[in-house]
């Protein structure tokens, strides 16, 4: 059994990607009342939904049952104080350009889906945790994640092929989004802390890190940028 101060840094480690979990579900949230077509709309409604449910499955698993409040997270060059829709975190919050002409939302679903992927990096590491429960739960959340990708990949595709100056920008801008990840949810040291004390595998960081490569060269290759950055 873990130690005490290893089981609660494996808690807070789970806890923040919850948190992480939420902030994208809020997101996509704000996102689908402001994206142009319909099935987009209806898309990322249901992606917000998916958010919150593997979210409160998260806290369920570590006995966390309730959830906690979450502001949704502020990307590099969010709008000015009043931006976005009312009920979702502050005033003043969301990604860039949100949902003012239809070359701006393609940037918002950049950046939440760059978090809603670093927290499903997250669980790929922690489907390695040696606890069956937080261990299935993480495993069957990265592969309910597979619908996300694939809405998000057929939406960069088809921006960059009808617009490719557009496609470099949000290559671009996804670069940018993961150092602001990296900022609000630090991943890669945790989880080699966790590995180190043995609380998860030691290839579990490599498994987070392997899964955030080869998804960027997906994104990169539906930009129809792939090796040119």
């Amino acid at each position: 059994m873990p130690s005490t101060s290893k089981h609660d840094a494996l808690l807070d480690f789970v806890l923040r990607t919850q948190q992480a979990k939420l902030g994208a579900g809020q997101m996509y949230a704000a996102l689908s009342q402001r994206t142009l077509t319909p099935d987009a709309r209806l898309a990322l409604a249901a992606m917000a939904e998916d958010e919150v449910a593997q979210a409160m499955e998260l806290g369920k698993v570590v006995g966390h049952a309730t959830l906690p409040h979450v502001a949704a997270p502020t990307p590099p060059g969010c709008g000015p104080p009043g931006y976005g829709p009312p009920g979702y975190g502050p005033p003043g919050y969301g990604p860039p350009g949100y949902g003012l002409n239809d070359q701006s939302w393609p940037s918002a679903l950049m950046a939440v889906f760059a978090l809603d992927q670093a927290a499903t990096g997250a669980l790929v590491a922690l489907a390695r945790a040696p606890g069956a429960a937080l261990a299935e739960a993480a495993a069957r959340l990265v592969e309910q994640e597979r619908q996300h990708q694939a809405f998000a990949l057929g939406s960069f595709c088809t921006i960059a092929s009808a617009d490719s100056a557009l496609g470099r920008r949000l290559a671009l801008e996804m670069i940018e989004a993961r150092d602001w990840i990296k900022q609000i949810y630090p991943r890669h040291g945790a989880l080699q802390a966790l590995a180190d004390a043995g609380v998860l595998p030691a290839d579990a960081p490599k498994a987070h890190d392997s899964f955030l490569a080869s998804l960027g060269d997906r994104v990169q290759d539906a930009l129809g940028v792939l090796g040119e950055l």
